[in-house]
This record gives C-alpha cells, structure tokens and sequence, in this order.
C-alpha cells in the first residue's frame, strides 16, 4: 500500500473496505492475469452486477460543477494575498498623512 497511486475507498455496507490502484511501473511489470485481478477486472471487462455495485459504491464518473460564487464574494477574493493588503494599508497610511500622490501610486499597481 506504499503506492503513490494508492487510494483507499470508504467501506459502504458492500465489503468494500480498501482498494489500491496499482503503481505504474506494477502495471506494466504484472502478468495481465494478476493486474486485472487487482483492479476487479477481467478480459471481458467488469460484468454488469460489478458496474452496478460500483455505480452505487462510486456513482457516475461525473466532473463536478463550480458553485457561482457572489459578485462582492468574487471581488473579495482578490484581496487574499498579503501583498495586495500591505499595498492597500500603504496606500491608506499614504493617504491619511496627506501624501495623495503616492496613495493614489499605490492603489493604481
């Protein structure tokens, strides 16, 4: 389980208590018997009761969607990042002791 392609899977009623994708260089080392054993495979590929276990396991293979963040939660976000509110305390600070020309400096970078 030392893999870096490990993933451990939550137990869900189904017997499903751990799996474990193989590593690359496992997957191309291991007899294509014993690799398709490891990812509860065969051949023919999974069989239909194994899908549906899956389905209900995993669910779709589906790409999940953004949330819509709010217009004044999305500008809000830009100011995040320390140098962009030492910037603004700068311009403020500028501001406040009359230095108008560096302040509005500030706030144009």
């Amino acid at each position: 389980m030392g893999s870096r392609w490990s993933v451990g899977l939550a137990a869900l009623g189904n017997g499903i208590a751990e799996a474990s994708l193989p590593s690359i260089s496992d997957a191309l080392t291991l007899p294509v018997d014993a690799l398709l054993e490891r990812l509860g495979s065969s051949l023919s590929g999974l069989s239909s009761r194994e899908v549906e276990r899956r389905l209900e396991v995993f669910g779709y293979n589906e790409v999940a969607g953004r949330r819509k963040r709010s217009l004044i939660i999305e500008f809000l976000y830009h100011f995040r990042n320390p140098l962009v509110i030492i910037l603004l305390i700068a311009g403020l600070t500028s501001y406040l002791l009359g230095d108008h020309e560096s302040a509005i400096i500030v706030f144009s970078i």
